[in-house]
């Protein structure tokens, strides 16, 4: 990957738009998870026949409840009228008792600053507070795709403006070689890595701009939201992921190596093409087509399986991040239910949550929870067009490096302005190292006369 990083940091001069890109990610991610938690209201609010006005209301009066028996609970410790000895360290007992109190003293403050703002903006019927949520979750919606639409347009214009500079610079070092060079590669080697590897690698700088960072952050969208909600329980079902990780960085290097080799078969097929047609004359008065049909269709078959290898790992992705996503959602649901069907806060010993959860904290966490799936799924896509590019990086760069084995010299000899006679001795001339043209040739060129070396 780091000849692709190379070409990636092409597009990193260009400041501004990074900076476009970047907030307009932000605004889609922030808005799909927003979008995604108005499920909330609708089935904790309006399903259960409220409007927001008797939500509020009835969330501050339980939590002023919450808040004094919470900081009835603190004095009583700190009293030392809990009875029995503590089962645990003090300190850490008290901590949480203030810990609890601060938090619920937040939540009161927070419910009692939102409670007039909601009552003046908020229709009072259940009906209409339907309408509500449903009204902002379309603006919501229309919104995300204007960032949405704004977004890909700049990633693509970062996208395009790297491989125009890196294209600049290939042809530049390109012109710079010498004739043994061309010689080695020959027209269809360059063409390939002008056409085919440089629309891969064009696609791989979109994707790093583009889905990689827009589609993490809506998946941190998701998952800081059902953290909100019950992190323990998102730990839970988190336990799995890093087995998608291992599975997918062995998939990348399996397509990123299959890639690369079909790449080469693609400069072999140019060749036969670009032969083919140049000496077509020679094909026709030989009648050489069946030899060429043939040449060709061999190469062709060898692209062919290389091509159907790439398929099969590209297929392989997806299937094991749906399978990974569902397997975390099965186990996110099996306890969850557990925790609400049996109103337990503890899940195997282990502490859940202070209170039981009920069924729209529930239904919200796995909304969230799919939601972050999405991206999970396109994220298989990135790791498909990375792996092509960074093949095509490489392939390109290998050429890109390359130094002229003809250096120019820096203070060159000046040439008189009156030249007599020309001798050349002892002339060795070769375009490739296993090609010689000239041999010992010498060679007197008198003044006004006219000398060509004509080859086979």
């Amino acid at each position: 990957m780091k000849n692709f990083f190379r070409a990636a940091r092409l597009a990193m001069r260009h400041r501004l738009t990074i900076c476009f890109v970047v907030l307009t990610s932000f605004g889609v991610a922030g808005f799909w998870g927003a979008n995604i938690g108005t499920i909330y209201p609708v089935v904790e609010v309006v399903f259960e026949g409220q409007s927001l006005h008797d939500w509020i209301d009835q969330r501050v009066a339980t939590a002023e409840v919450d808040l004094t028996d919470a900081q009835s609970s603190l004095a009583r410790f700190r009293r030392g009228s809990e009875g029995d000895a503590p089962a645990r360290d003090p300190t850490l007992q008290l901590g949480e008792l203030e810990d609890r109190v601060a938090w619920r003293a937040w939540s009161l403050d927070w419910y009692r600053w939102a409670r007039p703002r909601i009552h003046r903006f908020t229709p009072a019927s259940p009906f209409h507070t339907l309408v509500f949520v449903i009204g902002v979750l379309v603006v919501g919606t229309a919104i995300k795709n204007i960032f949405l639409v704004i977004n890909l347009i700049l990633v693509e214009r970062l996208a395009q403006l790297a491989t125009f500079d890196l294209r600049k610079q290939f042809y530049r070092r390109t012109l710079r070689m010498d004739l043994g060079a061309f010689g080695e590669d020959r027209t269809p080697r360059l063409l390939s890595r002008f056409t085919n590897d440089m629309s891969a690698l064009t696609t791989g700088v979109a994707t790093v701009f583009g889905k990689v960072v827009r589609e993490p952050l809506k998946m941190a969208a998701c998952l800081v939201g059902a953290g909100l909600i019950s992190w323990r329980l998102l730990v839970v079902s988190l336990i799995i992921s890093p087995l998608a990780v291992v599975l997918m960085v062995r998939l990348a290097q399996s397509i990123k190596r299959a890639n690369r080799r079909a790449m080469e078969d693609m400069s072999q097929l140019y060749g036969v093409i670009c032969e083919t047609f140049s000496g077509i004359q020679a094909v026709k008065a030989y009648t050489m087509e069946p030899y060429e049909r043939g040449r060709f269709h061999q190469i062709a078959k060898k692209y062919f399986r290389k091509a159907m290898r790439i398929i099969t790992y590209n297929a392989l992705t997806r299937p094991t991040l749906e399978i990974m996503g569902m397997a975390m959602i099965s186990l996110a649901v099996l306890a969850g239910g557990y925790l609400v069907l049996n109103q337990q806060t503890e899940l195997l010993g282990i502490r859940i949550s202070d209170r039981p959860l009920t069924m729209a904290p529930l239904i919200t966490f796995f909304a969230l929870l799919i939601g972050s799936i999405d991206p999970a799924r396109k994220m298989s896509d990135v790791f498909q067009a990375l792996q092509r590019s960074a093949a095509g990086a490489d392939r390109i760069y290998e050429l890109l490096d390359r130094e002229p084995a003809i250096a120019e010299i820096k203070k060159p000899t000046p040439i008189p302005s009156r030249i007599g006679d020309l001798q050349f001795r002892d002339v060795h001339f070769r375009y490739t190292s296993d090609q010689p043209v000239l041999r010992g040739v010498n060679l007197r060129i008198r003044l006004g006369e006219t000398v060509a070396v004509v080859g086979p």
